[in-house]
Order: structure tokens, then sequence, then C-alpha cells
């Protein structure tokens, strides 16, 4: 199975510029990055993963029953089904949205189900389930604590907007 980039923002990138361009197809196992001011939407059956500027995801599992894409860093939005890795943490949703955040130079990862309930888990400790939004530090003293989210704020507002559509 494939991924397609359905959307890429700005609209005007072109060919052989090193940017992601629409309709442009990928694999299990490939990347899939975005630089400064640029977004893309890729499709996996029925689902969509948003990603926002300055994002590298690997997309590690392209199958119907199975979504699982690597974060790098930068931020994703997801509909649907979905397992998230980063380094140390895994996130996977069985409905519903979620938007993950790895700030990979912080070595903190922020996630965010949204109308779902999220089972994260991080190498070496037991899982946690939570509806709620959390911070997690992944490397010793490795830490979840519950974080505000509001999509709406205004350093993030235009990225969801545009994804959530």
């Amino acid at each position: 199975r494939i991924a397609t980039i359905s959307q890429v923002s700005p609209p005007d990138r072109q060919e052989g510029s090193g940017a992601v361009v629409s309709n442009a197809t990928f694999h299990r196992g490939e990347t899939v990055s975005t630089g400064p001011g640029e977004r893309t939407r890729l499709v996996v059956g029925a689902q969509s993963i948003a990603m926002d500027e300055n994002t590298d995801v690997v997309l590690s599992d392209l199958r119907d029953e199975s979504l699982g894409i690597r974060v790098i860093r930068g931020r994703v939005y997801v509909d649907g089904p979905v397992t998230v890795t980063t380094n140390f943490a895994s996130t996977v949703t069985e409905s519903g949205a979620l938007t993950v955040v790895n700030y990979d130079f912080l070595e903190t990862v922020s996630i965010a189900p949204l109308f779902t309930t999220a089972a994260v888990t991080i190498k070496g400790s037991p899982s946690i389930k939570t509806e709620k939004p959390v911070s997690v530090h992944e490397t010793p003293p490795v830490s979840i604590v519950e974080i505000p989210f509001d999509v709406t704020a205004a350093s993030v507002a235009e990225f969801y907007q545009w994804a959530m559509r």
C-alpha cells in the first residue's frame, strides 16, 4: 500500500525543488519531510496525516488495520486509528484523532488525543491511557505530565485549521 500527497501548502512548490509535491507517492519505510513554511497532507486509505512545517515522518506501517508512523521531529495531526512512535515513546489510538509534537532537541513529546483515548508507552515503563494532553520527557528522568492544549492558540491555530479540514 502507498501514501499519496493530497495537499501541499504553499501550493506553488515546484517538482525538483526538493519539496514534496501533490500526487507524489511514498511506500513503507520512506521518509516524508517538510521545510520552513511548508505543510503537507498524506492520504493512506481513508486516513490522512497532516504535517506542519519542519517535520520529518517515517512511514512505518501502511496497512489498513494498522497505520503507523515515526515522528522524527515536528508536528503531525492524524485522523483515525494510528500508532505514532518517537525516539522512546509509542502512542496508540483506535479512533478519533491524535496530534503529536516531537521537540527532538528537548527530548520531549507533546501528545494530545482528540475525541479518543490514547495508550502512551515509554520504553521500559508501563503504558498509561489518557484522554488528556500530556507532555512526555523521553529520557531519564522520564516524566509524563498533563498539559494544556488549545488548537486555537495563536502559535498553532493556522496549522490546526488547515489540518482539521
